[in-house]
Parts: C-alpha cells; sequence; structure tokens
C-alpha cells in the first residue's frame, strides 16, 4: 500500500515520481479506474485517475507533472491501486495538519500570500501543496514540480 505521507515527505508515491513516463506509471500503479483529457488534435489521454487520486501527463512528453485529490469533490476508493490518505480528509483542519505534520516529521511551511485569496496554503518538503478554504477545510492537494526551499 502506498502513503501519501511519503509523497509529502520525499515526492513519490512508491516508486512513482514526477517526470516518470506514463507507461512506466501504469507499470508500477496498474491500470487506472479512468483515462480522460486529450484533445483533438493529441488524442492520448494525458490523465490518469485512480479512484480520486489523479495523476496528470504532459501531452508531448507523456511525462508525470502533479498527483492530486480534489477534497471539495465526492471522494472515490481506487479499484486497482491501494493508497492510505494518511492524514488528509476533507475534515482535516490546517491546525491539525500543521500539529501532526510536525508530530511525524514532516517539514512543512505556510504562505505568506496564498495562490486564492482567503485560503491558507501549505508546502510540503516533497512538494505537496495544501489548500484550506476559508471555512479552513481542506479542498485539495497537489504535488508538482514546485520546489521547497
Amino acid at each position: 500500500m502506498h502513503s501519501l505521507k511519503e509523497l509529502a515527505k520525499d515526492g513519490m508515491l512508491g516508486k512513482v515520481y514526477i517526470t516518470m513516463h506514463a507507461e512506466r506509471v501504469a507499470e508500477l500503479l496498474g491500470e487506472p479506474d479512468y483515462k480522460g483529457g486529450g484533445s483533438r488534435k493529441h488524442k492520448w489521454e494525458n490523465i490518469f485517475r485512480y479512484g480520486s487520486f489523479e495523476l496528470g501527463f504532459e501531452i508531448k512528453s507523456r511525462e508525470l507533472n502533479y498527483f492530486a485529490i480534489n477534497f471539495a469533490q465526492e471522494f472515490e476508493k481506487a479499484k486497482a491501486l491501494e493508497y492510505d490518505l494518511w492524514i488528509l480528509s476533507p475534515n482535516l483542519r490546517s491546525s491539525e495538519f500543521e500539529s501532526l505534520c510536525k508530530s511525524q516529521e514532516v517539514e512543512f511551511k505556510q504562505f505568506d500570500e496564498p495562490w486564492n485569496e482567503g485560503c491558507i496554503e501549505y508546502l510540503t518538503e516533497g512538494g505537496m501543496h495544501l489548500c484550506f478554504d476559508e471555512n479552513d477545510r481542506l479542498t485539495k492537494f497537489v504535488v508538482s514540480d514546485g520546489e521547497y526551499s
């Protein structure tokens, strides 16, 4: 079973990492529950979903460029990929996130100027961005090639 804690710490889901080719990702994780994206020009479907867990690929290179879960939508468990959400849930509050990260030795920082006005935004050492809305509810997390510094 894969843990989102490891994704928060090192930016990897098991052996899967940002920039890995889509074929290798499918070899390691299995076939996704859903494939989507693409366009008239680019037929290849560049979004893989394992339940609510989404992986997005760059359309031309087919390299992984993000992991995400949108907690504002109804959560779906993956059929093929088993993963532990770690501490992440729609009921998680920002203060709980901070406390749990500190107790589990996951480094993070809070942004002074978040992307969305009224949100509280964090970045973990593994590149996991977490956004809490104006009601202090976790709405999404995204892991991309952003750097922790």
